[in-house]
C-alpha cells in the first residue's frame, strides 16, 4: 500500500475528483483561469491492434463544454458517471440509450468494457510482506 500511495491517489482522483490547470495567458487572480476537469472516455474510439505500449483507449481530462462538442468522431462519457452504474442492471446500455448510442457497436463495447473493469474485475494486486 506505502509503494503503490502515489497510483492509488491518481486512480481515485480518475474516478471520482477533477483537475485544474491554469490556462496560458490568463491572469492567476482569475477565477476563470483553472477551469474544473473531469477524466472522460471517448466511446467512439478504440484501438484494437493497439501496440502494448500504446494506449487502446482515447481518455482525456476535459471540462463539461469540450466535453459536449460532437464532431461524429467523438463522445466523452465522464467516466465519474460510470461509478454509478450497477454492472447487473446493464446501466451502461440505458446510458447509450438515452444518448442516441444504443446501436453503435463500438460504444457499446467500450462503455461495457470500462463498466466491468471497474466494477467486476479485480486487477488490484496487494501482497503481505
Amino acid at each position: 500500500m506505502l509503494d503503490g500511495q502515489q497510483r492509488l491517489t491518481a486512480l481515485n482522483i480518475a474516478l471520482r475528483g477533477s483537475y485544474r490547470e491554469k490556462l496560458p495567458r490568463k491572469s492567476a487572480n482569475d477565477p476563470n483561469a483553472y477551469p474544473k476537469r473531469h477524466l472522460h472516455l471517448n466511446v467512439l474510439t478504440v484501438t484494437e491492434d493497439a501496440a502494448p505500449d500504446e494506449a487502446m483507449y482515447e481518455f482525456s481530462f476535459l471540462t463539461e463544454a469540450e466535453a459536449e462538442v460532437r464532431d461524429g468522431s467523438t463522445f466523452w462519457v465522464p467516466v465519474s458517471a460510470v461509478l454509478q452504474f450497477d454492472p447487473n442492471e446493464l446501466d451502461h446500455e440505458d446510458y447509450l440509450e438515452k444518448h442516441g448510442l444504443d446501436d453503435n457497436k463500438i460504444a457499446r463495447k467500450v462503455l461495457f468494457r470500462l463498466t466491468k473493469l471497474i466494477h467486476t474485475d479485480q486487477v488490484i494486486a496487494a501482497y503481505l510482506e
